[in-house]
């Protein structure tokens, strides 16, 4: 187990980092995934220094963090001839930290050994924003929300901002269960 410490911290990191952005409005604002990308790549850098992995990454896996790296970049480029650079610029900002929850989620994986439990882990953060959005229909005051703020009928949007966000993930959390 002490040799597979930087992927316990990875694991532990990412879910952190995705349970807080789903309390963050599910990330949306540039202020929630600027920190939150900040954040994972300091992680990253600081795990990748002091322990780097030793296995190899598979092809697939590689290719997937090559996509996800061009996409960043063609995003960032793009800003040279959008309307809105700035916009541009933000969206460059989340797909570098979709890039780094990714890489964290591969250095949990590790050598294939910490697999299950850090789909458990990622399954306990979502359990985690679930029963936050059922607890919050029943008694919006836990959280904060002034029944006079909020129309009663979207109220199952919190804690992503969006009704159907929340569908996504319970139905993820269901196909890792």
């Amino acid at each position: 187990m002490l040799r597979s410490w930087p992927s316990v911290v990875a694991g532990l990191a990412a879910v952190v980092l995705l349970v807080a952005l789903a309390f963050d409005a599910g990330g949306y604002f540039p202020s929630a995934f600027a920190r939150s990308g900040a954040l994972a790549l300091v992680v990253l850098a600081v795990l990748l220094v002091l322990k780097p992995p030793h296995y190899r990454l598979s092809r697939q896996a590689l290719f997937a963090a090559a996509g996800l790296a061009a996409l960043a970049a063609w995003t960032g480029i793009s800003a040279w001839w959008s309307p809105v650079p700035d916009t541009a610029v933000a969206d460059m900002q989340r797909v570098i930290l979709y890039l780094a929850i990714f890489a964290l989620g591969l250095l949990a994986a590790g050598s294939g050994r910490l697999v299950r439990p850090m789909a458990s882990l990622v399954l306990i953060g979502i359990g985690v924003v679930i029963v936050a959005a059922l607890i919050s229909r029943v008694d919006p005051a836990i959280f904060g929300v002034v029944e006079g703020e909020l129309d009663l009928t979207y109220r199952l949007n919190f804690p992503l901002g969006y009704a159907n966000a929340l569908g996504a993930l319970a139905a993820m959390g269901g196909v890792l269960g």
